[in-house]
C-alpha cells in the first residue's frame, strides 16, 4: 500500500490554504496518541502525529483534508466550528476535489466513513 511522506502532507496542507486563502501560521509533526491530527484554528496551526505516517496514503489525504476542512471553517464562520454542519459543509467542498463523499452519522456530529470509489471505508475519530 503506498504512503504519504511528511514532506508530502506539509506541502498538500499548504496547497490546500492557498488555493482557499488561509493564512497557514505552521505545520508541525509531534508525538500524539490520542489523534492523527489537531487543527489550532485560534493560532491558524495544524500538528499531525507522527503515527500518522505509519498508516496508508489515503488516510493521510483524509486527514489532512479534515484538518484544513477545520481552518477553512473558522475562516468562513469567524468561530471555532468543531464538527458541526458548517464544519460539514466546508469538509464536503475539499473532499471533492479528492472523488471523496463524506457520511455523517447523526449521532456522532463528525465524518463516520466514507465513500471513495464506489467503496464505504470506515474511518475512526480525527
Amino acid at each position: 500500500m503506498d504512503k504519504m511522506s511528511q514532506a508530502e502532507a506539509f506541502q498538500l496542507t499548504r496547497e490546500l490554504c492557498v488555493k482557499y486563502n488561509i493564512d497557514l501560521h505552521a505545520v508541525e509533526v509531534r508525538r500524539k496518541k490520542t489523534a492523527m491530527g489537531t487543527a489550532y484554528t485560534q493560532t491558524s496551526k495544524i500538528i499531525y502525529s507522527t503515527i500518522l505516517f505509519r498508516e496508508s496514503k489515503w488516510t493521510v489525504l483524509k486527514t489532512v483534508c479534515h484538518e484544513v476542512a477545520h481552518l477553512l471553517a473558522m475562516k468562513r464562520y469567524g468561530r471555532n466550528c468543531l464538527h458541526d454542519r458548517k464544519f460539514q459543509y466546508c469538509e464536503a467542498e475539499i473532499d471533492a476535489l479528492y472523488g471523496f463523499k463524506p457520511v455523517y452519522a447523526r449521532n456522532r456530529g463528525y465524518a463516520a466513513a466514507y465513500i471513495s470509489k464506489g467503496r464505504r471505508r470506515n474511518v475512526g475519530t480525527y
